[in-house]
């Protein structure tokens, strides 16, 4: 699903819709939060914010990095993905109403110009990728060793680095 929202996100910003696109990396990034919250045992209540459960109840809890026998590596991992999706986590609303104040309702499309949104694109398939180096350390099993490599088909056919 993350991978769908992606490729959304980057539909809407070839196209210049900037504001569906940020909107898209949010889900994005939320996804990918919730996924390996889910591939570690974790089951955290309905939350727009996972990369605030993965530091609090995982980085910060040494004896549950000892209990997954999460190793440096993955450790590193997990704070890159934390790190890369915290933004995308705050932008709560603003990528579908804007920013209400005083005087007026500043639109998405204000806020989100060609130039944040490339940086936030840029950083949502970062995510991606990073996300899939975690599994992978991770032993997973075949069927999510599967979706894997459709991320890597998929960002080795979108990458611009």
């Amino acid at each position: 699903m993350a991978l769908k929202e992606f490729d959304a996100a980057l539909s809407d910003f070839k196209e210049e819709r900037n504001s569906e696109s940020i909107q898209h990396a949010q889900q994005c990034a939320e996804r990918i939060g919730k996924s390996i919250l889910s591939f570690l045992g974790f089951a955290p209540e309905k939350t727009h914010h996972p990369s605030n459960y993965i530091v609090k109840e995982i980085l910060q809890n040494p004896e549950v990095l000892r209990s997954l026998e999460i190793t440096e590596d993955e450790i590193k991992d997990l704070v890159d993905i934390a790190t890369l999706s915290s933004p995308f986590e705050r932008q709560g609303t603003m990528p579908r109403y804007g920013w209400e104040t005083k005087e007026r309702i500043i639109t998405p499309d204000e806020i989100y110009t060609n130039e944040i949104a490339s940086v936030m694109i840029k950083n949502a398939f970062q995510l991606l990728i990073k996300s899939c180096e975690f599994y992978r350390l991770r032993d997973m099993d075949e069927i999510l060793a599967t979706k894997i490599l459709e991320i890597d088909e998929y960002v080795k056919k979108h990458r611009t680095d």
